[in-house]
């Protein structure tokens, strides 16, 4: 009965109604935030690819051919470079390096065979702009992303101009902006490459699958294509449809204040069982006692009686704090 009591007073309808509501509030104010980071996430992406393409543009139309005329043209554009680019680069129609803004001495190096370089050459008469995957640069050993431009435009192919980008760059800003712990902030192609990732990008990240639940995050938290953690995310895609952005919570992250409340309940009903117990062991004590009690007086009743009946003896006094009996 009295357990029965206890598990009533903590499966009661007030605490589940609590906890159910701030489930659904964590969800849902969660959802609400990284909805907002995701949709600032995108306009930044695409500020940075706007950005950049107008500085590669704008260059391309500064090359004569000539590697040290041309850093000298580069060089003007230090804010640029400061603030954006990592290396301005030049390719040949066969691949072969004729300039970089970190080396005057480029030597032999060669990139026709970089997925970027490959595109373009295939590109035909036209005139696209191609954002490879994260690669690491053959001069500088640092993981770089690449935005190419054919060098000739939409005239026959001689070659690429390219600008490093950091893939930090893409997701900088959302740390900067919002720094949620434990928040992801990821910038994928539409062919399911990652090209950045908040906290890191990893050595080897797999190819997502558009058809996912992870590329197409719904309410509920969901596991992670990389360290398999559950998140809780929102989607937003750039302007120009090169891009999907998604921006995540974990799922600790997001019902710590709810865990801590079930924690507390918890608390509180291992509490009131705790003392519930503690009751019936004292009143089972209680009743035990008294019923021995009564017991040790109902055998002494007899046996006084049955002595009174032998010895016939006259009046008599049980006294049960000595006891004693004092008979005359």
């Amino acid at each position: 009965y009295y357990s029965d009591w206890s598990s009533d007073v903590c499966s009661s309808e007030l605490p589940v109604y609590e906890l159910n509501r701030s489930h659904a509030f964590a969800l849902n104010s969660s959802k609400a935030r990284t909805e907002l980071a995701a949709k600032a996430l995108s306009q930044h992406v695409e500020f940075v690819r706007r950005h950049v393409d107008a500085a590669l543009l704008e260059m391309r139309e500064l090359w004569t051919g000539n590697p040290a005329v041309f850093d000298e043209q580069v060089r003007r554009h230090s804010t640029f470079i400061r603030n954006f680019a990592f290396q301005v680069s030049v390719a040949d129609v066969n691949g072969r390096l004729l300039y970089s803004s970190l080396s005057r001495n480029v030597g032999s190096v060669n990139v026709a065979d970089r997925s970027y370089f490959k595109a373009l050459a295939n590109a035909g008469r036209t005139d696209p702009l191609f954002i490879s995957e994260p690669i690491v640069g053959r001069i500088s050993g640092v993981t770089t992303l690449q935005l190419s431009r054919p060098l000739a435009g939409t005239r026959p192919f001689a070659g690429t101009i390219s600008v490093s980008v950091q893939p930090g760059m893409l997701t900088s800003e959302e740390q900067r902006r919002y720094g949620y712990e434990n928040m992801l902030a990821e910038v994928w192609r539409t062919d399911g490459t990652l090209l950045s990732r908040m906290p890191e990008l990893p050595q080897q990240p797999p190819l997502l699958d558009m058809n996912s639940t992870w590329a197409n995050p719904g309410a509920t938290p969901h596991a992670s294509p990389v360290e398999k953690t559950l998140f809780l995310c929102s989607r937003s895609d750039d302007a120009a449809g090169r891009f999907i952005l998604l921006v995540c919570l974990s799922e600790a992250y997001v019902l710590r204040e709810h865990d801590a409340l079930r924690n507390r309940l918890l608390l509180v009903c291992l509490l009131i069982s705790l003392a519930l117990l503690t009751g019936v062991f004292l009143f089972l004590k209680f009743r035990n006692d008294r019923n021995r009690a009564v017991a040790q007086l109902q055998m002494n009743r007899r046996i006084i009686d049955s002595v009174q009946q032998v010895a016939r003896l006259g009046d008599y006094i049980w006294e049960p704090e000595r006891q004693a009996l004092m008979a005359s």
